[in-house]
C-alpha cells in the first residue's frame, strides 16, 4: 500500500517535489515497521528489509529538494540535511 501511495506522488524527474501522497507512504511505511517489528523481531530479515524500503522512500524525500546541475553523480549533493535524510540515515544503521 506504501510502494503504491509513494507511487502516486511522484513526479516525472527525481528533483520535482513529491504530492501529499508521498507523505502518507511514510507514514504508511511507520506502521508497516510497527506491525512487522511487534510480528517479527528487530532481527528478523523481514523487519530489516522493511526498514530499508522506508529509509530508501524518504531518501529520495529528501533529494527531491536537489538540482540535477548540482547532482551528476549524488542525487544529494548540495542538499543540506533535514529531518527526511536524518531518519533515513537512521534507519539504515
Amino acid at each position: 500500500m506504501a510502494r503504491n501511495k509513494d507511487a502516486e506522488g511522484r513526479r516525472s524527474h527525481w528533483y520535482m517535489r513529491g504530492g501529499q501522497e508521498r507523505k502518507m507512504a511514510s507514514e504508511i511505511y511507520s506502521v508497516a515497521q510497527m506491525i512487522s517489528e511487534r510480528i517479527y523481531t528487530n532481527k528478523a530479515i523481514q523487519f530489516v528489509e522493511t526498514l530499508k524500503e522506508s529509509a530508501e522512500q524518504l531518501e529520495s524525500i529528501h533529494c527531491e529538494a536537489g538540482k540535477p546541475e548540482y547532482s551528476r553523480w549524488n542525487k544529494a549533493a548540495s542538499i543540506p540535511d533535514n529531518d527526511f535524510s536524518n531518519e533515513a540515515r537512521y534507519k539504515y544503521t
